[in-house]
């Protein structure tokens, strides 16, 4: 027998309110750890700026959807390590555990690791942490056994910390699960000093330049736009382009070489022009160009000239 359609309860926004206010943060973290390396630039900005003065640029909270993201990855990793620690000859030495990476002038840049695990047999410790993914996500790492880029740079940090490293501690260990079938993958990897500097480099571009001057003057790439729906800035970030057209006047040259470069070799050009406050259209003498937004890629249309 087939089910008839059924109507939606009018408990369900009732249950939205409580879940967001059972998860939502009280109290707004200070933005710069290792855990958002791979965080978009801008986001790292406008959340610093937002963390030394309040609603200086205008955010969206958090979605009840986004919060049990978050929720369903926090409880995951605490059945992931309670199933770790059961494994022979394996000894957890510390789990949950919040230190100090390095300072910023002055600043304390912060992380906290999931556990630290002691293997018995090989004699060797690791900073573990653990990590759910999508099947696509899984399905790439579990094929190249390259973690995300985040991830690794994120225990190399943790790594680099002089707690850390007074401890003798110099391997990481990622666990990854996938969120959709609940397969598994564990990965080792050892210290690497460049990789630890790269990420912690990240950081101290924002708490250098944030505040000082728009993000989207400095930062940008091939992230220029992150799609990120969730993103409590995703609303002002697409509002605050500037419209119509404005007139380049340095390094012209790219605009030259953009009209004489083979197909696909353009991309230089491109990040220029993002660069110059996020216009739509740019004119060139009496050439005008207009930036195209795909899924994954951007393009740069001559409209006349």
């Amino acid at each position: 027998m087939k089910p008839p359609i059924c109507t939606i309860s009018p408990l369900q926004n009732s249950l939205k309110g409580v879940i967001f206010e059972e998860l939502r943060q009280e109290k707004p973290r200070f933005p710069l750890s290792p855990s958002r390396i791979s965080t978009c630039l801008r986001q790292l900005s406008y959340d610093l700026i937002n963390f030394k003065n309040p609603k200086s640029i205008p955010l969206e909270e958090h979605s009840v959807t986004k919060l049990m993201m978050f929720d369903n990855g926090h409880r995951a990793e605490e059945r992931i390590f309670d199933w770790v620690s059961k494994i022979p000859n394996l000894e957890v030495i510390k789990d949950k555990e919040r230190f100090e990476i390095v300072q910023f002038d002055g600043v304390s840049i912060t992380g906290e690791l999931d556990r630290i695990l002691y293997d018995k047999k090989r004699k060797k410790k690791f900073v573990a942490d653990a990590k759910t993914i999508n099947t696509r996500g899984f399905s790439d790492i579990s094929e190249s056994l390259i973690p995300k880029e985040g991830n690794y740079l994120q225990l190399q940090s943790y790594l680099a910390a002089p707690s850390i490293q007074a401890q003798g501690i110099s391997d990481g260990m990622l666990y990854y699960e996938n969120k959709d079938d609940h397969r598994f993958l564990l990965l080792e990897f050892p210290f690497n000093a460049e990789a630890a500097k790269f990420g912690l480099e990240r950081l101290y571009r924002v708490h250098k330049f944030a505040g000082n001057s728009l993000p989207r003057e400095f930062l940008f790439g091939e992230n220029w736009q992150c799609q990120e729906k969730y993103c409590p800035y995703h609303a002002y970030c697409y509002s605050s382009f500037k419209q119509g057209q404005i007139i380049i006047d340095k390094q012209d040259f790219l605009l030259d070489e953009y009209l004489q470069a083979p197909k696909g070799r353009n991309l230089e050009a491109i990040k220029v022009l993002l660069a110059y406050g996020d216009a739509r259209e740019y004119k060139y003498f009496k050439t005008t160009f207009r930036i195209t937004e795909l899924k994954t890629t951007l393009s740069l249309e001559v409209l006349n000239g």
